[in-house]
């Protein structure tokens, strides 16, 4: 099998993961989109890198769309059609984690989406990350739990839970930096500056309805993403690009991001943008 994908984050892994992706298996990381000779060959898959649409032709993607597309792993699960209805359960999970929906059970415990994030701090290479992601949702699907159960914790992934626990506590440390407004529909947003991962979580457990986080790129650009569970962001990327071209984000509308280069747009500026918008 050959696959390519843009990045291991936990939609793109349990999508390979129920393609059945495979040590022996070939994979490669691009940026942007997979070739063209892959994206047109059904005997590669391609996973977020493009294709967004074709199935038939092994590509599951729901980026810079105007199609309404769930996210690449419940695509996935349409084509594969397992038998096993945990799998099912699962995907469900995925997606719902992807897009940012509330999930039905908040369990106290560990979850398949907590661990992912504790792996992808612990272990920094992405193809690395991915392997990693493969073995884990192998392993958890293995043990039979329901995505609405706490997983029991497995020796092996005490290096993800201890670095899950460091981001949190440093999270909760820039909370008190963050800056809230109000829009002019009376939504409240917050706006938050730091290149840790999990801004947005933590900014709806504020009670944010609209988040904002702004990181630095490797070339010293702020880096932007806005996402709402509450807010359809994607005809707001009209307004954004006429701006500054670039900005683009999933199908499902509730995350968007700059140019991968980063963006010019000046904090004031996007702040007022987003309050008069929503």
């Amino acid at each position: 099998m050959m696959m390519y994908i843009r990045k291991p984050d936990l939609d793109t892994v349990f999508t390979a993961f129920l393609l059945d992706w495979r040590e022996r298996d070939e994979v490669r990381l691009v940026h942007g989109q997979a070739p063209a000779g892959a994206l047109a060959n059904p005997d590669i898959f391609c996973i977020e890198c493009g294709g967004a649409g074709q199935i038939a032709l092994g590509n599951f993607d729901h980026h810079n769309t105007p199609l309404s597309l769930p996210p690449a792993c419940l695509q996935a699960l349409h084509w594969q059609e397992p038998a096993d209805p945990l799998l099912w359960e699962w995907a469900e999970y995925v997606a719902a984690v992807d897009v940012g929906r509330p999930l039905p059970v908040r369990p106290d415990g560990w979850t398949l989406s907590k661990l992912f994030s504790g792996l992808r701090l612990n272990i920094p290479a992405p193809l690395a990350q991915f392997r990693a992601g493969i073995k884990l949702c192998r392993q958890v699907t293995v043990l039979g739990c329901r995505p609405g159960e706490p997983l029991p914790l497995r020796p092996e992934w005490e290096p993800y839970r201890q670095a899950k626990e460091r981001l949190c506590l440093k999270l909760e440390r820039y909370a008190c930096r963050t800056v809230f407004f109000r829009t002019h529909q009376g939504r409240l947003g917050g706006f938050l500056e730091t290149s840790l991962p999990g801004v947005h979580g933590l900014l709806r457990r504020l009670g944010c309805q609209v988040s904002i986080a702004q990181g630095i790129s490797q070339t010293g650009t702020p880096v932007v993403t806005i996402a709402s569970q509450e807010v359809d962001l994607r005809p707001f990327l009209a307004h954004l690009n006429h701006l500054e071209l670039g900005w683009s984000g999933p199908s499902h509308g509730q995350i968007i991001a700059s140019p991968p280069a980063g963006s010019n747009l000046l904090k004031d500026q996007l702040l007022a943008l987003i309050m008069r918008k929503f």
